[in-house]
Protein backbone atom coordinates (compact mmCIF):
# COMPACT_ATOMS: atom_id res chain seq x y z
CA UNK A 1 0.00 0.00 0.00
CA UNK A 2 1.00 3.64 -0.91
CA UNK A 3 0.03 6.20 1.94
CA UNK A 4 1.75 8.98 0.13
CA UNK A 5 2.15 9.86 -3.41
CA UNK A 6 4.30 12.69 -4.30
CA UNK A 7 2.78 15.17 -6.80
CA UNK A 8 5.45 14.41 -9.41
CA UNK A 9 5.09 11.29 -9.40
CA UNK A 10 1.20 10.92 -9.76
CA UNK A 11 -0.14 9.93 -13.43
CA UNK A 12 -3.73 8.96 -14.48
CA UNK A 13 -3.23 5.69 -13.58
CA UNK A 14 -3.74 6.99 -9.73
CA UNK A 15 -6.99 9.04 -10.44
CA UNK A 16 -9.28 6.47 -8.22
CA UNK A 17 -6.28 6.54 -4.70
CA UNK A 18 -5.76 10.64 -5.24
CA UNK A 19 -8.55 12.18 -6.90
CA UNK A 20 -9.04 15.09 -9.15
CA UNK A 21 -7.41 17.52 -7.46
CA UNK A 22 -4.09 15.96 -6.95
CA UNK A 23 -4.15 14.36 -10.65
CA UNK A 24 -4.64 17.61 -12.18
CA UNK A 25 -1.77 19.04 -9.84
CA UNK A 26 0.57 16.11 -10.95
CA UNK A 27 -0.85 16.33 -15.07
CA UNK A 28 0.23 20.18 -14.58
CA UNK A 29 3.62 19.04 -13.56
CA UNK A 30 4.14 16.43 -16.11
CA UNK A 31 2.94 18.93 -19.10
CA UNK A 32 6.67 21.64 -17.36
CA UNK A 33 4.13 23.87 -15.56
CA UNK A 34 5.58 24.84 -12.35
CA UNK A 35 3.68 23.44 -9.02
CA UNK A 36 4.84 24.32 -5.54
CA UNK A 37 5.85 20.59 -4.52
CA UNK A 38 3.64 18.53 -2.57
CA UNK A 39 2.08 15.35 -1.65
CA UNK A 40 -1.42 13.62 -1.49
CA UNK A 41 -3.07 10.99 1.03
CA UNK A 42 -4.22 8.20 -0.91
CA UNK A 43 -7.13 6.44 -0.08
CA UNK A 44 -4.93 3.20 1.20
CA UNK A 45 -4.43 5.37 3.58
CA UNK A 46 -7.88 6.34 4.44
CA UNK A 47 -9.39 2.27 4.03
CA UNK A 48 -6.15 1.38 6.62
CA UNK A 49 -7.36 3.81 8.81
CA UNK A 50 -10.89 2.29 8.64
CA UNK A 51 -9.53 -1.06 9.26
CA UNK A 52 -6.87 -0.36 11.77
CA UNK A 53 -9.60 1.25 13.63
CA UNK A 54 -12.91 -1.40 12.94
CA UNK A 55 -14.79 1.22 11.77
CA UNK A 56 -16.19 -0.11 8.97
CA UNK A 57 -19.49 -1.55 10.07
CA UNK A 58 -20.30 1.46 12.73
CA UNK A 59 -19.75 3.71 9.22
CA UNK A 60 -22.22 1.43 7.80
CA UNK A 61 -24.56 1.02 10.01
CA UNK A 62 -24.81 5.22 11.00
CA UNK A 63 -24.94 6.21 7.21
CA UNK A 64 -27.92 3.49 7.17
CA UNK A 65 -29.41 5.48 9.91
CA UNK A 66 -29.10 8.97 8.24
CA UNK A 67 -31.80 10.66 6.97
CA UNK A 68 -31.11 13.06 4.26
CA UNK A 69 -34.41 15.03 4.91
CA UNK A 70 -34.49 14.89 8.59
CA UNK A 71 -34.06 18.27 10.62
CA UNK A 72 -31.39 16.10 12.82
CA UNK A 73 -29.11 15.52 9.90
CA UNK A 74 -26.77 17.66 11.21
CA UNK A 75 -26.21 16.06 14.39
CA UNK A 76 -26.54 12.37 12.88
CA UNK A 77 -23.43 13.40 10.75
CA UNK A 78 -21.51 15.35 13.71
CA UNK A 79 -22.10 11.63 15.77
CA UNK A 80 -20.84 10.32 12.20
CA UNK A 81 -17.72 12.83 12.41
CA UNK A 82 -17.02 12.46 16.52
CA UNK A 83 -16.78 8.51 15.64
CA UNK A 84 -14.15 8.90 13.12
CA UNK A 85 -12.13 11.88 15.14
CA UNK A 86 -11.35 9.54 18.02
CA UNK A 87 -9.79 7.22 16.44
CA UNK A 88 -5.94 6.91 16.43
CA UNK A 89 -4.40 7.20 12.71
CA UNK A 90 -1.89 4.08 12.60
CA UNK A 91 1.69 4.52 13.14
CA UNK A 92 2.54 3.32 9.67
CA UNK A 93 0.38 6.25 8.34
CA UNK A 94 1.80 9.05 10.69
CA UNK A 95 5.15 7.86 10.05
CA UNK A 96 4.33 8.01 6.35
CA UNK A 97 2.78 11.25 6.51
CA UNK A 98 6.30 12.60 8.36
CA UNK A 99 8.57 11.39 5.85
CA UNK A 100 6.96 13.09 3.53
Amino acid sequence: MTFILPLDRITSQDAPRVGGKALHLGELIQAGVRVPPGFVITTDAYHAFIASNGLHREIESLLARLHWDSPELKSEIAELQMCVRAQLIPDEIQNAIADA
